[in-house]
């Protein structure tokens, strides 16, 4: 469980950073959910855009923060159920991310 936890972060950091904070090489899911704070993010499922940056905001910081990661690869008291609701988290951000269907601005 702890291994998938880790690998549900980085499948999330694998998209997200490139795309969301192209010039950051060394950018995380903490960095990401940082640069998001102060723009408009928002899905397209009604007619224009409707403001959704409190949903994905909240999505990518209980996934960062329910490792307890901080820099270090190992997540330690992830139990299985966590595991998989991390598993579902990254499932979601990643094909957002992926169909690019995120829009920040």
């Amino acid at each position: 469980s702890n291994e998938s936890y880790g690998l549900s972060v980085k499948a999330v950091e694998t998209i997200a950073c490139p795309r969301l904070l192209p010039t950051n090489p060394r950018a995380t899911l903490g960095t990401v959910i940082a640069h998001l704070g102060n723009k408009t993010v928002a899905l397209p499922l009604r007619e224009g855009n409707v403001p959704d940056k409190d949903l994905i905001v909240s999505m990518m910081r209980k996934l960062w923060a329910g490792g307890e990661r901080h820099g270090s690869e190992t997540y330690e008291h992830v139990s299985i159920p966590g595991a998989k609701a991390a598993l579902a988290l990254a499932f979601s951000l990643v094909s957002m991310l992926h169909e690019d269907v995120i829009t920040v601005s």
